[in-house]
């Protein structure tokens, strides 16, 4: 298990300092892998027997680019569940899938077709943590930590965050389920994925705080229609048994959820430290 508090200098600073555009993360992880050597940490995986929760033991794939036995990687289509929730809170909000195998794609088999997750949040205190505990969670994903990118916004250039995954066959799979094309919808499965955890992810990915009324939040759902908002206040309220509402800002729509107890009580220890202050129920 990683330890956020002793991680978080020595990250921030890797951000700050090393922001280099590496394209490492477009290439096929075969690719990556292809003419190394056996890696002994991956063997010593595979013979440990060990009890553990599905995904926990696995590291950065950094560690693992001199293993020779890369045909596994082309067969990565099945994501444990626990980090499933995690991207489906993710995805739900700020983050997207983009294809970089872009030719051919309806005659190529799902494992010959490589994507990427992507989150871009406005470069901030909280979003650097989220960013850097986000990357420790999912961290076997991906090569590169977060990096610094420049973009317009209201005739300015702001910075902001950048995390991009591998390219891999398993999040081409989970795009299939939540887009159309270009646009995000809701799978038929959304209520496997969805518990506490996906919900924090909610919340630190795009969320903002209201003080009216004892406080609440507001999920800054702006990509869905009516329909698939209620979809997910329903789900919320059966599965979780959070209850909320739907406001309306100019022409979208936001979920906004009360704080209480209960909410508090099982979400806590999924919320960074710096992102507490959401909650406000102590």
């Amino acid at each position: 298990m990683y330890s956020f508090s002793k991680n978080y200098k020595l990250i921030r600073n890797y951000i700050y300092n090393n922001n280099n555009n590496n394209n490492n993360n477009n290439n096929n992880i075969m690719i990556m892998t292809n003419n190394n050597n056996n890696n002994n940490n991956m063997t010593n995986n595979i013979n440990n027997t060990n009890m553990v929760l599905y995904g926990s033991n696995m590291n950065s794939m950094k560690e693992y680019l001199n293993f020779n036995n890369i045909n596994m990687f082309k067969y990565m289509i099945n994501i444990p569940h626990n980090i499933m929730c995690i991207m489906v809170g993710i995805l739900l909000m700020d983050g997207n899938i983009e294809y970089t195998s872009k030719k051919n794609l309806d005659k190529k088999d799902i494992k010959n077709i490589n994507s990427k997750l992507t989150l871009k949040l406005i470069m901030n205190n909280d979003n650097i943590q989220y960013m850097i505990y986000l990357y420790m969670l999912l961290s076997h994903y991906y090569l590169n930590m977060p990096k610094i990118n420049m973009k317009m916004m209201r005739g300015k250039y702001i910075k902001m965050l950048e995390l991009s995954s591998m390219s891999l066959p398993c999040f081409t799979l989970l795009r299939m389920n939540y887009y159309n094309k270009r646009i995000k919808v809701l799978p038929n499965n959304l209520y496997d994925y969805m518990n506490y955890e996906t919900l924090a992810h909610m919340i630190m990915c795009n969320s903002s705080y209201s003080n009216k009324n004892k406080g609440g939040i507001y999920l800054n759902t702006y990509t869905y229609n009516i329909k698939e908002l209620i979809m997910i206040m329903n789900i919320l309220n059966i599965k979780l048994n959070v209850n909320s509402t739907l406001h309306k800002s100019k022409n979208k729509y936001t979920i906004y959820i009360k704080n209480n107890k209960l909410l508090y009580d099982n979400i806590n220890k999924y919320i960074i430290k710096s992102m507490k202050y959401k909650l406000n129920y102590e």
